[in-house]
């Protein structure tokens, strides 16, 4: 009942939450986390239960979890259920008074403070919504006792709260308090934020087989809106192919998210959405109609003080928008929105057609893309014009570039319309006046940075394309967002890397096209070189692996690849006759037994069939290194030596092919 509790949800970011408990927790302040359903409060208070543990601050306090849904069922009051479990996880003989403390917590826990002078507590109290009301209500006013209590009695601050529960209306709780549970510090826990949901999606994904784009990964952020259990829901099942309209997809994009999305719909097998269709069923009349005309596009007001709006808000049906200008309230998610639309208790309900967000999603994308590029490229332009011209730059930029700009600039500033920011000239420059000022200044500043300049020059006239349709609100294509990705990626990585156009995506098609490959070889067992190698060089020989990894060539590594618990002869048998080659790695240690065996008993397999064997010398490898008779006639690979590169040699001992090109 008190212990540590699973994660459910796997790991989550939540850093932000975590430092504000943190802080509270420092100011010896209790804490109450409310959620709506399944947004991972179980998961969050146990990443809370785990920085107690380890922050060294905390080093004094112990953790104590109680989970109220593990609670025995009866008449008896919560208080001395919570009271008993806290001494049994303690190992401490109840006193009198400790079965007896319905109604004063604050006894409770002064006297167990008086008999273990160094006992310092965190309770944790997890899932309080199973806890009926009047109970509830009871909890809160005994700890907001404790609290008070603490200005008097210091060692009151050895004991803190945490509290978390779903859907909890404080203000129905403790009615009596015109700021609800004042004495503590409240936190909301909404969804993940875009760069926690975004690393959690990549994490993911990342255990398929199928390759796919940061695109796809942020369209699976934009449709959950960083619900963690929607979002962790759509990934295992692009992952594990359950939705069969998505099994040929080679790679996971749009379309195979979008029939996952609408096979979740669509079922309404799911948990989440089978408990959002019994919350309907409970809602009162002025709620239900309330988020009738949210979904028909009624503007509310962000006024939490309406019931009907904190009630959908309580649930987690509905949130408020992110706008500064006018916050309206909204469907939780596209998915909440997607499936509430279909609900007949919200009928009638304007429809709307299957996922029209996608495009607006991909312009939007387009849009943050351009402008972060646009704006890179004018301040990496003015920087280098005003290191070479000092403060007369401005006069060698084109006369009719510059008169266009100050006429912008002034027409902006003559407008009411306008916040009047005194912006320089070249902020008002567009991509053919940025490429003007480049190519005029080509021989004197800007050939060391954009090369070649053939590929400059295409990739500017794609770029004023892009711009053209997003600025007259024309779609951009999925595949073309990519190639704006790599436009862009490509245009940073000359500025600040000093890489040539076209390098950077030939390096990044390689990656792509390697991971592909691989990916098809682990599923099929179809290893290209056996490392064979002493125990004591493992740590250099696995680097060498992730090297071969990386270029689409799969290792054979005992560690690997040997399952615990199973003879490994019979395994590495059956393997041997079906890999291509063989690397045998020599370092200072010299050849293992262990490493002698395999030479002996395996390595002549590969002999026989006429396979490539490999000598390879680590870097800690003796001046003479002694190999094995049959290996000296053998040319070796050298990893003492940068020239020629030892990876590409050994690539092309593994693949036969000099250039080390990828061998499918």
């Amino acid at each position: 009942m008190i212990g540590s509790k699973g994660d459910t949800t796997g790991p989550v970011g939540r850093f932000r939450e975590l430092q504000q408990v943190d802080r509270q927790l420092r100011r010896a302040r209790d804490i109450i986390v409310i959620s709506p359903p399944i947004t991972g409060l179980s998961t969050f208070l146990t990443q809370v239960q785990r920085h107690i543990t380890t922050a060294e601050h905390f080093i004094p306090f112990r953790v104590l979890y109680l989970d109220c849904q593990e609670l025995p069922r009866g008449r008896e009051p919560f208080i001395n259920l919570f009271c008993r479990a806290v001494l049994d996880e303690l190992e401490l003989v109840p006193t009198v008074h400790s079965e007896q403390q319905g109604d004063r917590l604050v006894e409770f826990l002064d006297q167990l403070l008086i008999a273990n002078d160094e006992l310092c507590m965190v309770l944790i109290i997890d899932n309080l919504q199973a806890v009926p009301e009047r109970e509830i209500r009871i909890l809160l006013e005994q700890i907001r006792v404790v609290s008070e209590s603490r200005l008097e009695n210091r060692s009151l601050k050895r004991v803190l709260f945490i509290l978390g529960g779903q859907c909890l209306d404080l203000r129905k709780l403790d009615p009596d308090h015109t700021s609800p549970f004042n004495i503590a510090e409240k936190i909301f826990l909404k969804d993940l934020n875009e760069s926690d949901a975004l690393e959690l999606v990549n994490q993911l994904l990342s255990r398929s087989a199928r390759p796919y784009s940061q695109l796809a990964a942020k369209y699976i952020c934009h449709l959950t809106g960083g619900h963690p259990y929607l979002l962790t829901q759509v990934c295992s099942h692009l992952i594990h192919d359950t939705v069969p309209a998505t099994m040929a997809a080679q790679r996971i994009d749009f379309g195979a998210i979008e029939k996952v999305v609408e096979a979740m719909c669509d079922d309404g097998g799911d948990r989440l959405l089978r408990q959002m269709a019994a919350a309907l069923e409970d809602l009162s009349a002025p709620a239900l109609e309330c988020l009738r005309k949210i979904l028909n596009g009624v503007r509310y007001d962000s006024d939490k003080d309406a019931p009907p709006l904190r009630e959908l808000a309580l649930l987690g049906l509905i949130c408020s928008s992110k706008s500064p200008v006018w916050p309206v309230w909204q469907a939780r998610n596209l998915i909440y929105d997607r499936y509430l639309r279909q609900q007949s208790c919200l009928a009638p309900v304007v429809g709307l057609g299957s996922f029209v967000p996608r495009r607006l999603f991909v312009n939007v994308e387009g849009y943050r893309l351009l402008f972060q590029l646009e704006n890179d490229l004018r301040h990496f332009v003015f920087s280098k014009m005003f290191d070479k011209f000092g403060d007369q730059w401005w006069q060698r930029v084109d006369e009719r570039i510059a008169t266009y700009c100050q006429g912008l600039k002034e027409k902006e500033l003559e407008s009411r319309w306008f916040s009047n920011e005194n912006l320089p000239d070249l902020a008002y420059s567009q991509f053919p006046h940025l490429k003007k000022v480049i190519d005029d200044n080509w021989p004197s500043i800007f050939h060391q940075y954009f090369k070649p300049k053939s590929i400059f020059v295409g990739f500017f006239d794609t770029l004023e394309g892009f711009r053209n349709k997003l600025a007259h609100n024309r779609p951009l294509t999925d595949k073309e967002i990519e190639q704006l990705e790599t436009i862009a990626r490509q245009f940073r990585n000359c500025m600040y890397d000093d890489v040539p156009m076209g390098r950077a995506d030939d390096a990044q098609c390689e990656r792509e096209t390697a991971a592909s490959i691989l990916q098809d070889k682990i599923a099929t067992g179809d290893f290209d070189v056996f490392l064979c190698h002493n125990s004591a060089d493992k740590p250099a020989v696995k680097e060498i692996g992730e090297r071969l990894k990386k270029r689409g060539i799969l290792p054979w590594l005992d560690e690997w690849e040997l399952q615990p618990g199973l003879p490994w002869q019979r395994l590495l048998e059956e393997q041997i006759a079906k890999i291509k080659s063989a690397a045998v790695f020599v370092g200072k240690d010299g050849i293992g037994p262990w490493h002698r065996m395999e030479l002996e008993a395996f390595l002549r397999e590969f002999v026989d069939r006429g396979c490539p064997v490999i000598p390879v010398l680590l870097p800690d490898a003796p001046q003479k290194p002694q190999l094995p008779i049959f290996l000296k006639g053998m040319t070796w690979v050298d990893f003492r030596k940068e020239d020629p590169d030892p990876t590409e040699q050994l690539i092309w001992g593994i693949t036969g092919e000099r250039d080390g090109a990828l061998r499918t």
